[in-house]
């Protein structure tokens, strides 16, 4: 593992200092979980080189949303969401300007350019991958430095 994290720091010591950082990496079927302390690894790397940028996408029910995750999906999903909500942590208590996203469940398909951010409600509900890239480039391009948002496709079904 430590060696995993050296490697790591060499590679973003590679890195434009002004690159915009963004992770989406997750542990969905790996033997080793990398939600938590991989995210930790590339954050500290990340400040060791004076990046200043990063967009964490997580997952709805991480944080502060834990609460509104019914009990079925704690059970099945929880242990990744409670991973997921350590990374938030460690990165809000960071030096870098950050942005987290937490979308809903992740689907397959092209954006719909009706995924909505939202911020400090109960939202449910599914996705697309594309649509969260979508919104990922809008919050970038907006002053979401320090804000958390979550996302959703009110169109989208599962």
């Amino acid at each position: 593992m430590q060696q995993t994290a050296i490697k790591l720091t060499n590679a973003v010591s590679q890195l434009p200092r002004d690159v915009i950082n963004i992770s989406t990496m997750g542990s969905f079927r790996a033997d080793i979980p990398v939600d938590y302390i991989g995210h930790r690894n590339l954050i500290n790397a990340l400040e060791k080189y004076s990046h200043s940028r990063f967009l964490l996408v997580t997952s709805l029910g991480c944080g502060d949303s834990w609460k509104y995750l019914s009990e079925r999906a704690k059970q099945g999903f929880g242990s990744a969401v409670r991973e997921k909500s350590l990374a938030e942590a460690w990165l809000k208590s960071s030096s870098l300007n950050f942005t987290i996203l937490r979308p809903g469940g992740l689907l397959d398909g092209a954006m719909t350019n009706n995924g909505e951010l939202s911020q400090e409600v109960e939202v449910h509900g599914v996705i697309t991958r594309a649509e969260v890239a979508r919104l990922t480039h809008k919050l970038l391009e907006s002053s979401s430095v320090g804000e958390i948002y979550q996302c959703v496709d009110p169109t989208a079904t599962d």
